[in-house]
């Protein structure tokens, strides 16, 4: 189907040297997930595309879901999504009070618009928008927000999203201090507070393999980027929590904390 009136199709071709292909390595085995809110179809295919070339160009795993209203996608349950296409004018919620609803529980993804109405662009920035695009669509000015948008969150860290009695609460690796298992659950200490969440820690440390959350004890999981200081068998993090690093774990927690200050001064 070729894209309708609101889609001006222009031919380009974007190259993007290795370096640049190399920074999307950091999802490593997790997913990269766009979400296109669009009610008219032919732009829903259109920004379906874009996306998952743009992500194909990059070397990004990732996934697209597309959605033709703003109770569609909140429907869906709990959905976290890391880059979100809204149009402004959907039914009868709007692309605006859809990104209010994403901003409630998530201050971190990236949340583009599409709008007929130049006047709206204002409002767009009140929700942390990072970028903007005006109808009829420009396939290079598409492409362009998208790959800045990958840009963007390729400086982030990962996530993980944990569920608890109150629903699902996403935490972003660099926010979080320790994490300290407490029988089936763990707590999340990190500059939010704390919180209770049904998981082990072992599943914990698989997903969080590669990251710079590593495993000292039986007990904790801590962040490299929040030690305070190391001494013998002691860690103290940034709040003063003193965690043990017991003999099981040393050596993984020496090598990584080796390379992780071999980076820092690079």
């Amino acid at each position: 189907m070729q894209p309708g009136g609101n889609v001006r199709r222009l031919k380009a071709e974007i190259g993007e040297n290795q370096l640049f292909r190399t920074r999307y390595k950091r999802w490593g085995n997790g997913k990269l997930k766009a979400a296109v809110c669009e009610d008219e179809e032919a732009l829903q295919l259109f920004l379906e595309k874009q996306v998952c070339e743009c992500m194909e160009e990059a070397g990004i795993n990732g996934s697209c879901e597309v959605f033709s209203s703003a109770e569609e996608l909140l429907e869906k349950g709990n959905p976290f999504y890391d880059l979100y296409l809204l149009d402004i004018q959907l039914g009868q919620m709007t692309g605006m009070e859809l990104a209010e609803k994403i901003r409630e529980k998530d201050d971190h993804a990236v949340i583009l618009f599409a709008t007929n109405y130049k006047e709206m662009i204002r409002k767009a920035f009140q929700v942390s928008a990072l970028d903007y695009l005006v109808k009829p669509l420009d396939e290079v000015e598409v492409r362009q927000a998208l790959l800045r948008s990958f840009r963007y969150l390729s400086k982030k860290r990962n996530r993980i999203a944990l569920k608890n009695q109150s629903g699902v609460e996403i935490f972003y690796h660099e926010e979080i201090e320790y994490i300290e298992s407490e029988k089936r659950k763990v707590r999340i200490c990190s500059r939010r507070g704390s919180g209770e969440f049904y998981v082990r820690l072992n599943a914990l440390e698989q997903e969080l393999k590669g990251s710079l959350l590593v495993r000292v004890h039986a007990s904790f999981i801590i962040n490299l980027e929040k030690i305070r200081s190391v001494r013998k068998d002691t860690i103290t993090m940034e709040s003063g929590k003193e965690i043990p690093v017991t003999r099981k774990y040393k050596d993984q927690f020496n090598r990584a904390f080796q390379n992780y200050c071999l980076e820092m001064r690079r």
